[in-house]
């Protein structure tokens, strides 16, 4: 791990103990305590993002019903063995 991502981790770890321990009312509050020195806007609309994370949801719960579905084996195939 890099010095600057260990110093990134233990600054949130910090950020969310002052917000955990009520000395700041939320995370919002955490901005001004480490200003962001480049902030990057998404360069996609926002009703198309919307539809590709409603997509992913999807992609993603699939998977894990297939998972959860003891007739298939976790090579994602049935299992006619039953």
């Amino acid at each position: 791990m890099t010095t600057l991502r260990r110093r990134t981790l233990v600054a949130a770890t910090a950020g969310l103990a002052l917000v955990g321990a009520g000395l700041l009312p939320d995370t919002t509050a955490l901005e001004s305590l480490s200003p962001t020195l480049d902030r990057f806007e998404p360069r996609i609309p926002p009703a198309e993002a919307a539809a590709l994370r409603a997509s992913w949801r999807t992609f993603a719960a699939a998977t894990l019903n297939l998972y959860a579905d003891p007739e298939h084996d976790h090579d994602g195939n049935r299992d006619d063995r039953n």
